[in-house]
């Protein structure tokens, strides 16, 4: 049976109020966790969702991060702050796949050299290295449960060596699940967006509706009628994945559809 978590990929300007409303809405909703992405462009996620932490919340926190923008050491410190507010609240996922093009390394300490192949590779190693053997670290804390998300080799790779836990977007492991499933994975994430409506053509109609210009749908869509969704998503099971990370289709569809339906899933022992 498939664990759900939800990703919070769309969302109001992010203020501290904003976010907390966000995580008392999905309060409401039996998830595993909750993903918010952090990007270099954005505002702090550690700080906001520190102040939003509510305890009678069952749902762990998930907090994507690039190696780069942390060092380890503090990293560890950052861990062991949030355990404090809120003790086994927090699961990471270290993203380990390609670079945004609005990204800069401007600033970044070895920003440059991150854009060398094989450097991105070792430091990647090196990062998950420090922060698992953290016997030197000044602040001690407990590990949370990470995921390394990234469908390359080199993602793969770190994976294994790591967490054993890793994520993909839907098309990457529909396309060969046995490149994931053969290496015994502990966990196997994959991230998609669901749209809902009657029928499998009211679905796809609606989509070749979407106007090139408001396309968000970059990645791992499914829709169709609550049938060939739920079908879709026991495919999976079948295949390997344990858990998923659902999402709206995009920003301007309702979330509440697809809250309802999981809940459905979940009453039928399809998710959990």
């Amino acid at each position: 049976m498939i664990r759900k978590h939800w990703i919070v990929r769309y969302r109001p300007p992010e203020t501290a109020e904003s976010i907390r409303e966000v995580v008392n809405e999905l309060g409401n909703y039996d998830y595993e966790s909750v993903l918010f992405t952090v990007h270099p462009m954005l505002s702090d996620m550690w700080t906001k969702l520190a102040a939003s932490v509510n305890p009678n919340h069952k749902f762990k926190y998930m907090i994507a991060f690039r190696p780069y923008l942390f060092s380890p050491q503090y990293l560890a410190m950052l861990i062991s702050s949030f355990n404090d507010i809120s003790n086994n609240r927090l699961m990471l996922n270290l993203v380990h796949g390609t670079y945004s093009a609005r990204e800069t390394f401007d600033s970044i300490i070895n920003g440059e050299a991150l854009l060398d192949k094989q450097y991105k590779k070792q430091y990647g190693k090196d990062f998950v290295s420090k922060l698992f053997n953290n016997s030197e670290m000044f602040v001690s804390y407990e590990m949370p449960e990470i995921l390394v998300s990234g469908s390359s080799d080199d993602s793969i790779e770190l994976a294994k060596n790591t967490s054993n836990t890793i994520a993909m977007f839907y098309e990457s492991f529909i396309e060969n699940p046995e490149r994931y499933t053969s290496k015994n994975f502990n966990k196997i994430f994959v991230f998609l967006s669901v749209l809902i409506r009657e029928t499998d053509e009211d679905a796809e109609a609606e989509v070749a509706s979407i106007p090139e210009n408001k396309r968000t749908i970059n990645g791992s869509p499914i829709y169709g009628s609550k049938e060939t969704v739920a079908k879709k998503i026991k495919e999976l099971s079948d295949l390997g994945v344990t858990d998923i990370f659902f999402s709206q289709f995009d920003q301007w569809h309702d979330t509440k559809e697809i809250h309802q339906f999981l809940t459905e899933l979940t009453d039928a022992g399809i998710l959990r």
